[in-house]
């Protein structure tokens, strides 16, 4: 085998009467509620273009971009890249804008967003990483992305970290405070590419490879 914020709007509903007789009306009211409530239904399902399962993990990318992945486990490698086996949802990379991750059980994230050249942002706050060793090419050619806040991801357990960011040429700002590199043995090309990187918090023992 081989984050950031989506923001949401809620339109919030009024459910107060407004001066009608509820009770009057109650029962067709209901019928049209309940109409509407099918009909929102079959708009949610329209807007999934893709969806799947890999391994022990669901996932879902909506017509707005937004890749969501969940559940509890690792995922397989079941795309189809050239590159390498990725995760499938990396198939539709053209479409990948945003993502949501909330997974945990998960013992690798290797190429979890490889080739994904136009993801923007990225929420990872709901990946628990604790279980983690392998980290490989995690980030690897995502062109778009300006910013990554990975200080909650732990990485006590990770020993490998090869091409983790590589090729993340608009990559400005990345915040590694959390990192725990003591039983890391390859950072081979970690930063390779990442040719804005300005702004970034990362521990001493991390000092090497980006001001070398």
């Amino acid at each position: 085998m081989a984050a950031a914020c989506v923001a949401t709007v809620l339109l919030a509903a009024g459910c107060g009467s407004y001066g009608y007789d509820t009770t009057e009306n109650s029962a067709e009211n209901s019928s049209e509620y309940a109409a509407d409530d099918v009909q929102n239904k079959e708009n949610d399902q329209e807007k999934i273009l893709y969806s799947g399962t890999s391994g022990d993990l669901e996932w879902k990318l909506d017509q707005y971009g937004v890749l969501t992945i969940s559940g509890s486990g690792d995922y397989a490698d079941d795309g189809k890249s050239e590159d390498g086996a990725y995760p499938a949802w990396t198939d539709h990379y053209l479409f990948i804008l945003n993502a949501v991750v909330d997974v945990d059980g998960i013992t690798s994230t290797e190429g979890m967003f490889y080739g994904c050249k136009y993801l923007r942002e990225a929420d990872l706050s709901g990946l628990d990483t604790s279980e983690v060793t392998n980290m490989e090419y995690m980030f690897c050619n995502c062109w778009d992305l300006t910013s990554l806040d990975l200080s909650r991801f732990d990485t006590a357990g990770v020993i490998s970290m090869d091409y983790m960011f590589a090729g993340c040429s608009s990559l400005e700002n990345l915040d590694l405070g959390g990192f725990d590199t003591s039983e890391v043995t390859s950072m081979e090309n970690m930063f390779a590419g990442c040719l804005c990187l300005t702004n970034i918090t990362a521990p001493d023992d991390l000092a090497h490879l980006l001001f070398p």
